[in-house]
Parts: structure tokens; sequence; C-alpha cells
């Protein structure tokens, strides 16, 4: 679910980026609310109960930015701003990553060696 929920965000960053481009505000801030905190509801409790707090906490401040990131390309229609925002969110993904890695495993293979 979580590598799942990073795929959305990397699907969703470069229709964000031609919305900034093409000064399409609403096409931004409807991108950025999908993103935002009603996605992170959609995580199961039992799933966030095993995640590390520091991964869960920067995973909230995430999907807070793509809140206010939607909630200023409304209000402000700045596409330079809407983009500063966008680069501190994208920074916080490559922190989260250069912190955090989830390895899967072949359900064939009980050692988790890949075959």
């Amino acid at each position: 679910m979580i590598i799942h929920e990073m795929g959305l965000f990397l699907s969703a960053i470069p229709i964000i980026l031609e919305g900034l481009a093409n000064e399409d505000m609403p096409l931004v801030a409807h991108t950025a609310r999908s993103l935002g905190t009603e996605m992170a509801h959609a995580v199961p409790r039992s799933l966030k109960q095993k995640l590390p707090e520091p991964f869960r906490q920067m995973g909230f401040a995430l999907h807070n930015d793509f809140d206010m990131l939607a909630l200023d390309a409304e209000s402000l229609e700045d596409s330079k701003h809407a983009l500063q925002q966008l680069s501190a969110t994208v920074k916080k993904c490559a922190a989260c990553h250069a912190s955090y890695q989830i390895s899967t495993r072949c359900d064939s293979d009980p050692s988790g060696k890949s075959p």
C-alpha cells in the first residue's frame, strides 16, 4: 500500500508541473488535493501502527503540504509560489527515501532472497 501511494505521488507530480507550466491552477489544486490528508486517512490503522513514528510524521507532513499547495493554488493563483511549495515537498520525499527503505520478498521463497 505504501509503495502504491508513493507511485501516486510520483505520477501526480508531473501533472502538477504541467499545470504550473500552463498556469492551470485549477489542475494544480485538484491534483494536489488528491494527494492530501484525505489520502492519508485511507491507510488502514493496522498498517499505521506498524510504521515508525518518524515515518508517519514525514508522511503526514507530506499530505499536509499537498493540502496547502491545493489551497494556495486556488486562493493565490501564483505558479511561482506553488512551484516553491512543490520543491519543498519533493525535498521531503527525498529525505524520506534517504532514511527509509521498503523491501518486498518473493512469496514463493520464504528466505526473502531474490530468484
